[in-house]
């Protein structure tokens, strides 16, 4: 399934992508946040071996990012998570701002989710929290 937005197309990770992805993760503006994503982390999401599923972020056809999402579905708790990446060249765009909108339009809409914790934490860079604040998300 993919996953359209205004500047970004969403769709789900692939084997072949794990390259890719450890690349972008690995410029010191990602790695800082991202520190030794392996291709391995990668394979196992696709695989769907482990708890976050990952979508690769598309612009113009060209992967600029991972986005992934975890779901708690206990019926008291129930909530889903976002975190995600775009690589140094592709920031500064809205790109991320898109991917944060696109994907909890999909956890709202697809998935039944009215609680959403998008990542990452007040700690990261002033970029992240307006990313945050376009996508129309509360801080708490």
């Amino acid at each position: 399934m993919e996953l359209l937005g205004e500047l970004v197309v969403l769709r789900p990770l692939r084997v072949e992508d794990a390259p890719r992805v450890v690349e972008l993760a690995s410029a010191p503006e990602v790695a800082r946040w991202w520190p030794g994503l392996t291709e391995s982390e990668v394979v196992e999401q696709v695989e769907g071996r482990g708890d976050p599923t990952g979508f690769a972020i598309l612009n113009q056809s060209e992967l600029a990012g991972l986005i992934q999402y975890h779901e708690e579905t206990d019926p008291m708790y129930r909530h889903a998570g976002i975190d995600l990446f775009v690589g140094a060249d592709f920031q500064g765009r809205g790109l991320g701002t898109d991917a944060v909108r696109t994907m909890a339009l999909h956890l709202i809409r697809d998935r039944g989710h009215h609680c959403l914790v998008i990542d990452p934490a007040r700690t990261t860079s002033a970029r992240s929290a307006h990313t945050r604040r376009s996508a129309s998300a509360a801080s708490v």
